[in-house]
């Protein structure tokens, strides 16, 4: 591997990537940082991915900040705030929040930004900020979506009987969505709570709801779940 062409170069890192060879991948990309090439957003993300396999959180918000620097897609910009909130450097982490805080500007009803930039604050122990963002998220979210992102706010928090309380709200609403229904079940098989995991999978395969779900669902990892409880 000591050609240093770099669209060689590119394909060996993707081939490495595909293999599961993350270091030897980790190790191709420095021969592309000594050449100064300017990576495609294809290329930085898994560049970024790369980086964050082999734990070098770093070089991941570094790829990830420049792939997403003149982005106006929501996506790419929640995407890049998550990557770049794992650096310890407060500077980095200064231009994650911008580009939550950018996606949220984008696309205010639309949760995932909100609960990126909630996790992003949790993981530092910034509970007051955290609360800041759940508050101005409740009143931003669309209502099809806000049940359901509000209670993984306040689990993403620590708050489970609010959380409880709110999943509980998302799966008694009219008409039951299949996919906070899922999402219910996944937070009681992480409580440890079997049984009323179990019931609402059994509610995702009844003929109530089994249409709806399979539009909404991969029914078949329901019934895998159903199965490991």
């Amino acid at each position: 591997l000591g050609n240093r062409d770099p669209e060689l170069i590119g394909r060996v890192v993707a081939l490495l990537h595909a293999a599961g060879r993350y270091g030897d991948a980790d190790s191709e990309l420095v021969k592309l940082e000594q050449q100064a090439i300017p990576f495609t957003n294809e290329f930085g993300r898994l560049a970024a991915d790369v980086s964050l396999r082999v734990e070098d959180y770093v070089d991941a918000a570094q790829y990830a900040l420049q792939v997403a620097r003149d982005s106006d897609e929501y996506e790419m910009l929640v995407w890049a705030g998550q990557v770049a909130g794992l650096s310890q450097d407060e500077e980095v982490q200064r231009e994650a929040v911008e580009r939550l805080r950018s996606a949220i500007e984008l696309a205010p009803e639309r949760p995932a930004a909100w609960l990126a930039l909630i996790r992003f604050h949790v993981r530092y122990e910034r509970m007051e900020k955290a609360q800041k963002v759940v508050n101005e998220a409740s009143t931003a979210i669309d209502s099809e979506h806000s049940a359901i992102a509000l209670a993984q706010a306040y689990e993403l928090m620590g708050q489970l009987d609010e959380a409880e309380r709110r999943y509980s709200a998302a799966v008694e609403s009219v008409p039951i969505r299949p996919v906070a229904v899922n999402e219910a079940a996944r937070f009681y098989r992480d409580q440890r709570r079997p049984d009323d995991a179990e019931r609402l999978l059994r509610l995702l395969l009844s003929p109530e709801l089994k249409d709806s779900a399979e539009i909404e669902l991969d029914l078949s990892q329901v019934r895998r779940d159903l199965g490991v409880i």
